[in-house]
Order: structure tokens, then sequence, then C-alpha cells
């Protein structure tokens, strides 16, 4: 229940001083357990249309899968070059130009690849949905 980094905050608290840091910044809308029925990008940013009808646009798209990859095709039939998976990321993270990344999950891959890219000076957020798994 302990959070890498964070010996003294336990995951539960850290991820409510998270959340409640999202809800209070400026210009971050969020969107939760709302269906997106298709997703395109095209001049550098994103439409989806979500299951109520509505049309939203934004310049970055974050798709929590949780454990299990879920890349349906109908929304991703072309690989976004900032959009990458775990093989992805491990393969490409010595080439990727330093700043800020968000990993999702909480497992030895996110961990890993959370050590690995802070050490070499990258601005690392990591999000979970539930408990830390690493090991």
């Amino acid at each position: 229940d302990l959070v890498l980094g964070q010996p003294a905050a336990a995951l539960a608290e850290l991820a409510q001083h998270y959340a409640g840091q999202v809800e209070r910044t400026a210009g971050i809308t969020l969107r939760l357990g709302t269906r997106a029925e298709s997703a395109r990008h095209a001049g550098g940013a994103w439409t989806l249309q979500l299951a109520t009808g509505e049309h939203v646009q934004a310049r970055a798209l974050l798709v929590a899968t949780g454990l299990r990859l879920l890349r349906p095709a109908r929304y991703f039939a072309l690989p976004h070059r900032r959009v990458l998976d775990a093989t992805s990321l491990t393969a490409q993270r010595d080439h990727l130009p330093p700043g800020r990344v968000l990993l999702l999950g909480a497992g030895d891959n996110a961990a890993e690849n959370a050590l690995y890219l802070a050490e070499r000076g990258f601005d690392v957020t990591v999000w979970a949905r539930g408990a830390w798994r690493a090991q």
C-alpha cells in the first residue's frame, strides 16, 4: 500500500491528493464513466464522439485501460507517435526527447520505466487505479 519514492504516504492518500490536485487545476476536464464511441486525430487535435452524442475536442487524449492492453481498432486504426504501450516504451525510451511522461499502471513495468526515465531527467507521473503491485 506504499508508493515508491513516497515511503510515508499510503497509496490511497496519495491518490486522493493527486485527484484533488487535478480537480483544482484549470484547463483539465474529467470525463469519468463516459463511453467514447469514436476518436479521430487530425490537425494536432483529437475529436471524440461520446455515447451521449456530444463531441469533445482535446489536444491530448489519455486512455486508461488497466492491467490488460486495450486498444480497440475502431479508435486506434493507426498508432499515434505519442501514445506508447509498455513494449513500445521499453524499445524507444533511450531515444525519447526529455520532457513529461505519464505512466499508467502499478506493476513492475511501470515501476521500472518510472525509475529509468526519472534517472535520465524526465518529469514522471505514475497513475494507477488500484494498489501498487510492483515487487
